[in-house]
């Protein structure tokens, strides 16, 4: 017998909906305050995107960084996780010979991201190769470290890997890196949600994420997390307005990412509305959530 919770989604009632992580399904009250948002914004073109737009999207950053658990001033709205670790790549500093770390468990997308980006700088991809069934972490953490080099630049790591859903010890591995003097870009794309997600307390450079998976944002809304220090040398793919424009109140990080041209700003405005509906779906809240997620 289907679940009563299964009245908030407009999901086909003959199908047994198991694949959330690929693409989520968003609660019918956030898909209703996104038709309000686009209708809103055909109403008044001019007000809503040149007016109202910034205060709205600053509004659901801050509720976005609180659930993430990092400042809102660290991050910034993307389409999705893959964009956001093409962002991350596009503006890195590397010379030939240069290494560029993951593991056999990298979700492809990003994956083709790290080869072209050696392609165009004369980089190289290491692969490190982790076991699967695993024994211990430390079949994740081992062969990570032994593939580290001189050379190696940056590590691209899975917080939970897309093919094989393990769960990396990234906070362990961001640390060992960091000591050797190795920065760490996270993919997270299927944490928000599914975890209990603290991006401070992981200490990463950069983490990107997705917000229409397990959180059931729309789709197209994800997000950015760039360390303080290294914010002035990340720029969207999209370079604009906010390039030169004056500050009202926040950084050029900021201001930089808050306007990529005219396009549907709605999925990231819905967050805030897609935290509390599914939120409050259950007496525990979104603990209650992920606990009935892994059951």
């Amino acid at each position: 017998m289907p679940s009563d919770l299964a009245r908030h989604w407009d999901l086909d009632p003959h199908v047994a909906f198991l694949n959330h992580g690929s693409f989520g399904a968003t609660p019918r009250a956030v898909l209703q305050q996104q038709a309000e948002f686009r209708a809103r914004m055909e109403r008044q073109p001019v007000q809503f995107l040149g007016r109202d737009l910034r205060p709205l999207l600053r509004h659901a950053r801050v509720d976005l960084a609180s659930f993430v658990g990092c400042e809102a001033e660290d991050v910034v709205f993307a389409t999705n996780a893959t964009t956001g670790v093409n962002t991350v790549l596009r503006w890195l500093k590397l010379e030939p010979g240069d290494e560029l770390l993951t593991t056999n468990h990298a979700y492809g997308a990003c994956k083709n991201a790290l080869d072209a980006t050696a392609a165009w700088t004369g980089a190289k991809v290491v692969v490190a190769s982790v076991p699967f069934p695993l024994e211990s972490e430390q079949d994740i953490i081992a062969p990570i470290l032994a593939a580290v080099t001189p050379r190696t630049k940056l590590a691209m790591l899975d917080h939970v890997t897309s093919p094989t859903a393990l769960v990396f010890p990234v906070t362990h591995l961001v640390n060992e890196l960091a000591e050797r003097g190795i920065e760490t870009l996270v993919d997270g794309a299927h944490v928000p949600g599914m975890l209990n997600l603290d991006i401070a307390a992981v200490g990463p450079a950069w983490y990107a994420g997705n917000c229409h998976k397990w959180m059931c944002g729309p789709k197209g809304a994800g997000f950015l997390y760039v360390r303080r220090d290294l914010q002035a040398s990340v720029h969207p793919l999209v370079v604009s307005h906010g390039a030169t424009q004056p500050l009202d109140g926040v950084s050029r990080f900021q201001k930089e990412f808050e306007w990529a041209g005219t396009q549907d700003y709605s999925p990231w405005l819905c967050l805030p509305e897609s935290l509390r509906t599914v939120g409050n779906m259950v007496p525990g809240g979104w603990e209650e959530v992920r606990q009935r997620n892994h059951a």
